[in-house]
Protein backbone atom coordinates (compact mmCIF):
# COMPACT_ATOMS: atom_id res chain seq x y z
CA UNK A 1 0.00 0.00 0.00
CA UNK A 2 1.10 3.57 -0.41
CA UNK A 3 1.85 5.93 2.47
CA UNK A 4 -1.45 7.69 1.70
CA UNK A 5 -3.38 4.40 1.93
CA UNK A 6 -1.58 3.62 5.19
CA UNK A 7 -2.53 7.04 6.62
CA UNK A 8 -6.14 6.51 5.50
CA UNK A 9 -6.18 3.13 7.26
CA UNK A 10 -4.88 4.78 10.46
CA UNK A 11 -7.58 7.47 10.21
CA UNK A 12 -10.28 4.85 9.66
CA UNK A 13 -9.18 2.94 12.77
CA UNK A 14 -9.04 5.74 15.32
CA UNK A 15 -6.58 8.27 14.00
CA UNK A 16 -2.96 9.17 14.51
CA UNK A 17 -3.32 10.09 18.20
CA UNK A 18 -4.74 6.65 19.01
CA UNK A 19 -2.15 4.98 16.74
CA UNK A 20 0.68 6.74 18.56
CA UNK A 21 -0.77 6.04 22.01
CA UNK A 22 -1.16 2.34 21.18
CA UNK A 23 2.06 1.89 19.18
CA UNK A 24 3.08 -1.07 21.39
CA UNK A 25 -0.31 -2.78 20.91
CA UNK A 26 -0.80 -2.47 17.14
CA UNK A 27 -1.06 -6.24 16.79
CA UNK A 28 -4.47 -5.85 18.46
CA UNK A 29 -5.66 -3.41 15.76
CA UNK A 30 -7.50 -4.74 12.68
CA UNK A 31 -5.22 -6.33 10.09
CA UNK A 32 -4.08 -4.21 7.18
CA UNK A 33 -5.82 -5.10 3.94
CA UNK A 34 -3.98 -7.69 1.87
CA UNK A 35 -2.68 -6.21 -1.36
CA UNK A 36 -0.33 -7.31 -4.08
CA UNK A 37 2.86 -5.26 -4.26
CA UNK A 38 2.82 -2.62 -6.99
CA UNK A 39 5.28 0.08 -8.07
CA UNK A 40 5.18 2.98 -5.62
CA UNK A 41 3.80 0.88 -2.76
CA UNK A 42 5.50 0.17 0.54
CA UNK A 43 5.68 -3.16 2.35
CA UNK A 44 3.87 -3.14 5.70
CA UNK A 45 3.29 -6.11 7.99
CA UNK A 46 -0.45 -6.83 8.13
CA UNK A 47 -0.09 -7.98 11.77
CA UNK A 48 2.24 -5.50 13.51
CA UNK A 49 1.65 -2.64 10.99
CA UNK A 50 5.37 -1.80 10.70
CA UNK A 51 7.18 -0.79 7.53
CA UNK A 52 9.11 -4.00 6.90
CA UNK A 53 12.45 -2.67 5.56
CA UNK A 54 12.94 -0.60 8.73
CA UNK A 55 11.59 -3.19 11.17
CA UNK A 56 13.84 -5.95 9.85
CA UNK A 57 16.96 -3.93 10.70
CA UNK A 58 16.00 -3.09 14.29
CA UNK A 59 17.92 -5.21 16.78
CA UNK A 60 16.01 -7.63 18.99
CA UNK A 61 12.96 -7.67 16.67
CA UNK A 62 11.30 -10.57 14.94
CA UNK A 63 8.31 -11.13 12.70
CA UNK A 64 5.09 -11.89 14.60
CA UNK A 65 4.43 -14.57 11.96
CA UNK A 66 7.90 -16.09 12.43
CA UNK A 67 9.04 -15.24 8.89
CA UNK A 68 12.30 -13.50 9.96
CA UNK A 69 14.22 -12.22 12.95
CA UNK A 70 16.91 -9.56 13.23
CA UNK A 71 19.68 -12.18 13.44
CA UNK A 72 19.04 -12.95 9.75
CA UNK A 73 19.74 -9.43 8.52
CA UNK A 74 23.12 -8.02 7.67
CA UNK A 75 24.04 -4.89 9.55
Amino acid sequence: MTWVEYAQWIDANGGLVKFTAEIDKLEEWPMLPKQEYAHGCKLFCRICKCWLPAKSYVGEKQCPLGKWDSSLTTK
